[in-house]
């Protein structure tokens, strides 16, 4: 009898003591045990789960590229002035003046090959 109550006081002093670390741990893992909330069909919803599927990026399809036609047609000579002159610098307004050509014809000639060679300004 004697040594039953020994360990019996024992095994009490031992869950005393170990008491704060027991809390310790459930305030620290709070955040990774799973909650479950069931639903009114009788199902569950594990919400944990849904928390962490959540912090992951859809994957969405790689976008899918348009390759630019590229056609063989060469400029004209009055075009390959017009555009010579642009690529030095000139606005398009004194290209306009030089080639004896309206301003919309600079931009129009421009614009087709800039569109035609995939060039941006």
């Amino acid at each position: 009898m004697q040594k039953s109550k020994s360990t019996a006081r024992m095994f009490l002093a031992l869950i005393i003591l170990l008491f704060p670390f027991e809390i310790a741990m459930l305030i620290g893992l709070w955040p990774y045990l799973p909650i479950v909330v069931l639903t009114p069909t009788g199902g569950h919803i594990h919400l944990s789960a849904e928390h962490e599927a959540s912090k992951r990026p859809l994957m969405l399809p790689a976008p899918q590229g348009v390759p630019v036609k590229v056609t063989e047609e060469k400029p004209t000579a009055g075009e390959l002035e017009v555009l010579t002159l642009l690529s030095k610098g000139e606005s398009q307004r004194k290209v306009a003046d030089a080639c004896g050509i309206s301003q919309t014809k600079v931009s129009e000639i421009k614009r087709k090959w800039q569109h035609q060679t995939g060039m941006i300004d």
